[in-house]
């Protein structure tokens, strides 16, 4: 299937899996190991979403359809989720502020995995789980982020935690999650008490750090690409 500008482009993800909604289950198991939990939604990201996204960059090979041009229509596919994550992540049953966070923590994290397989990097690679927890700003440091990775990932699954009584509260959760999105918790919250400004102002800046998070997420991808071509022409 060639791609050409200006054609409809299809949505990133599955019909199964293009909402802006939690996966059944995953916030129980973010509960399980509440102090790993942007660690678990990065590796689950890259499970969950590695497969789609790797099938979704299949669809567009052609001269024409370059890696910039994928992924700004990821960046645009991603920026809809995120507007729109606020009123569906009330379906969660979880208050409206920390369903906001999960949900576009969980967003922006999918969006990380299919931009990586724009410019070629394996989305399945657990190495991705590593920079979005860089690109979300959890660390300042690669090598940090993929120590925690590691140590998330040598666990035990954190259903199994949630089995043995393992868990910590839905507060704890969110405000870990929180960092992933750069969002203070008390503000959001303010913003539900406002009901006519609450949805508008959820969405502009649900959107605006999304964008943000893609320019940033674009220029590192392209930087590592170009690095990647210098060594393999020499």
């Amino acid at each position: 299937m060639n791609a050409t500008a200006g054609q409809n482009v299809p949505p990133p993800e599955t019909a199964d899996t293009d909402r802006p909604i939690l996966p059944e289950g995953l916030f129980a198991e973010l509960r399980a190991d509440p102090l790993h939990a942007p660690e678990h939604l990065a590796l689950e990201a890259v499970r969950r979403t590695g497969p789609v996204a790797r099938a979704w960059v299949a669809q567009w090979r052609s001269p024409r359809a370059t890696p910039r041009w994928q992924a700004r229509q990821i960046q645009k596919r991603f920026t809809w989720h995120a507007r729109y994550s606020g009123a569906a992540g009330g379906v969660l049953g979880l208050p409206g502020a920390v369903a906001d966070v999960a949900v576009l923590s969980w967003t922006q994290a999918r969006m990380i995995v299919h931009l990586a397989a724009a410019y070629g990097f394996d989305p399945c690679d657990r190495e991705r789980a590593a920079e979005i927890l860089l690109l979300t700003g959890v660390y300042d440091a690669l090598h940090l982020a993929e120590t925690a990775v590691k140590v998330a990932a040598r666990r035990a699954p954190a259903a199994e935690l949630l089995k043995h009584g393992g868990g910590g509260s839905v507060s704890e959760v969110a405000a870990r999650l929180a960092v992933m999105v750069g969002m203070k918790l008390g503000k959001r919250a303010l913003l539900r008490a406002v009901p006519l400004l609450s949805v508008p102002l959820a969405a502009m800046g649900n959107a605006g750090s999304t964008k943000k998070l893609a320019r940033k997420a674009i220029g590192m991808y392209e930087h590592k690409a170009a690095g990647r071509a210098a060594i393999t022409h020499q």
